[in-house]
């Protein structure tokens, strides 16, 4: 078996002595010396052993060779180093956007969206999950009660869980593109804004009889002139829009220098 040692003294009146792993070796200047380089102190060497340990033969290795495994240690060490340190950002990257992911849950389910506080229709909060809702309900009874839509959520459920989760696509396939899913929150948000926009008035009385259309008509009012956002809408906009940050900064990266310097360490290394 061949190992690689060091040599501690050169051959003269005394045995010469070399290093390998730790443990010390007698060797003299004699046909088990291989090349044509004289022994001396600090000369790197590769000897070759037998099952007992007794040397077979001794090979002062060149320069250059010791130049070029020396470059390849120092490449493999900066690709472990860098991978290292894109492995830490990464964890922190994902630990970041479950943390959002959570405060984004906590908002849409948790947090009073929309507040309305008038004479006609009492006190009455939504929080993003009963807006959605409120859109899939059928009946406009049912929405002035917001107890009634809490879970009745329907497609729009569907959609908030894929919107919720889809930020997370970059940390299971890392793919530039798949960095687009970051922005799915914020459409999703401004798409749900947009429809209960759009259907408000088919929500409070676009379907009622004629003696209940004027109160539905007063209802409508009442929402748009004393209806206030609330903390979740808030919270909920900047989730969204951290995620839509993260998203165009993974899709156009600050520093495409590193992938480039991480690459030419590989090839080193190889």
């Amino acid at each position: 078996m061949r190992k690689r040692g060091r040599i501690l003294r050169e051959p003269g009146s005394a045995p010469g002595l070399l290093m390998v792993e730790g443990r010390q070796f007698r060797f003299a200047h004699d046909n088990r010396w291989k090349s044509t380089v004289a022994p001396k102190p600090g000369l790197v060497v590769d000897i070759d052993l037998d099952q007992d340990s007794q040397i077979l033969a001794i090979a002062a290795i060149p320069d250059s060779q010791l130049a070029e495994e020396q470059a390849k240690s120092a490449g493999r060490k900066a690709v472990r180093k860098a991978r290292a340190i894109q492995a830490r950002a990464t964890l922190a990257a994902a630990a970041t956007d479950l943390l959002a992911a959570g405060s984004l849950l906590v908002g849409w389910c948790a947090l009073t969206t929309v507040s309305i506080r008038s004479p006609l229709l009492g006190e009455v909060d939504f929080s993003f999950w009963q807006v959605l809702g409120l859109l899939n309900t059928r009946s406009s009874l049912e929405a002035m009660e917001p107890r009634s839509v809490q879970y009745a959520t329907g497609l729009y459920g569907i959609a908030a869980c894929i919107a919720l989760a889809a930020p997370f696509a970059y940390h299971l396939w890392k793919s530039r593109w798949t960095a687009l899913c970051g922005l799915a929150p914020l459409l999703f948000m401004l798409s749900v804004w947009s429809i209960a926009g759009a259907t408000m008035q088919n929500v409070f009385g676009g379907n009622l009889a004629s003696p209940y259309r004027e109160l539905a008509r007063q209802a409508q009012a009442e929402v748009v002139q004393h209806g206030s956002l609330g903390l979740g809408a808030y919270v909920c906009a900047l989730v969204s829009l951290y995620f839509a940050v993260r998203s165009v900064t993974r899709l156009f990266p600050a520093h495409p220098a590193e992938a480039e310097c991480l690459e030419k360490s590989k090839q080193v290394a190889a």
